[in-house]
């Protein structure tokens, strides 16, 4: 019997693999000011939100197609422990929606193919810290950028922070 469930997970795992999606932690309620991203993470792999940020989450690019037990959630711990909200708005295309945390604060965040396979493939570790930051210009327009290797997401920050923009649009720029 352990062996049928650890076959059965490893064929879950690599299930998943093939499936990522994109979440974004907001320093605001409505998905409003900066954004910290994690972009192309997969179905079980957690992300870990910068401190300030995870008032709002919004998931991008999950094929609920692919995924039709699409579930995501948020928690009150930077390891994807401690759970503190299933999020629902699942449309066809993923979650489509901005999530509200209304006066909590999630501090990292992840999504799984299916309620099962979050039961066999739970783990709280080796969290994909924020890979990009996003922000509205005074038009409304957002723009999102990826953290060059070898920065850190706080020196990104720090220069949309100091209205560096001219530096911040000279990064690569994130596509969704």
């Amino acid at each position: 019997m352990q062996l049928l469930i650890k076959i059965v997970s490893v064929a879950l795992i690599l299930l998943h693999t093939s499936n990522a999606g994109d979440i974004c932690a907001y320093t605001t309620d409505g998905c409003g000011g900066l954004a910290g991203c994690c972009n192309h993470f997969a179905s079980g792999e957690c992300c870990a939100f910068a401190s300030g940020y995870g008032l709002s989450a919004h998931w991008f690019n999950i094929d609920r197609s692919a995924n039709p037990n699409l579930e995501a959630y948020i928690y009150s711990s930077t390891t994807c422990g401690n759970y503190l909200n299933q999020i629902g708005n699942v449309g066809a295309s993923g979650i489509t929606t901005c999530y509200n945390l209304w006066g909590k604060v999630a501090h990292s965040g992840d999504w799984w193919t299916s309620r099962l396979d979050r039961r066999l493939s739970r783990r709280e570790s080796d969290c994909k810290e924020f890979d990009s930051i996003g922000f509205r210009d005074s038009n409304g327009t957002f723009h999102e950028f990826k953290v060059p290797n070898g920065k850190g997401f706080r020196d990104i920050e720090k220069l949309v922070k100091e209205e560096e923009f001219e530096q911040v649009f000279a990064l690569e720029r994130v596509r969704r």
